[in-house]
């Protein structure tokens, strides 16, 4: 779930999990290189479309 972006809420939700920190080691596990391109691109995009 992590790595199709889902929210903390919606992992929480779909996971059945109720505290932040069992999403929290869930997610630590996550492919952490795709994870930070992602967050690059919205960065990117965020900054790409103000400057419009």
């Amino acid at each position: 779930m992590a790595e199709s972006e889902a929210t903390q809420q919606g992992m929480k939700a779909v996971g059945g999990w109720t505290g932040d920190a069992e999403v929290a080691t869930y997610s630590a596990s996550a492919n952490q290189e795709s994870l930070a391109a992602v967050a690059i691109n919205r960065v990117q995009d965020k900054f790409s479309d103000t400057e419009r």
